[in-house]
């Protein structure tokens, strides 16, 4: 997102399983930038896969999982807990319970199906595979 010009809009909520996958974000852009920010979106995302980095989880103080993730962490997550946070190579990391690749070359490839801003709330829809 920061790569893109977009690091104002705040992490929320994702949805990572096969059947219709998004990531959405507290925050909107100017509508005539839609198309232009979506395929940048994806251009990035592939520009990061191919450079690929180790893909790591860790259990952590909160102070030290928002430092991190960029400095903040989902209002949802309670700052007496532990979070588990995964980072994706060099990138800032984020709170995630999943599964994950070991690598993120291991992706291959991210097409962004969608964009959609609605309520001051952008969705990011994509698909991944070959």
């Amino acid at each position: 997102m920061r790569n893109v010009s977009l690091d104002h809009l705040e992490p929320g909520k994702g949805y990572h399983f096969p059947d219709r996958p998004f990531v959405e974000c507290k925050g909107t852009f100017p509508l005539d930038q839609l198309q232009t920010k979506q395929k940048e979106l994806e251009a990035e995302a592939n520009k990061l896969i191919s450079i690929g980095g180790k893909v790591s989880a860790s259990v952590l103080a909160y102070d030290e999982t928002a430092e991190l993730c960029g400095g903040s962490l989902p209002d949802y997550i309670s700052k007496s807990s532990k979070p588990r946070i995964v980072k994706l190579g060099n990138n800032p990391g984020c709170p995630c319970g999943g599964t994950h690749v070991a690598n993120i070359s291991d992706i291959r490839a991210l097409k962004v199906s969608q964009v959609r801003m609605k309520k001051g709330f952008t969705k990011i829809f994509y698909n991944i595979g070959s």
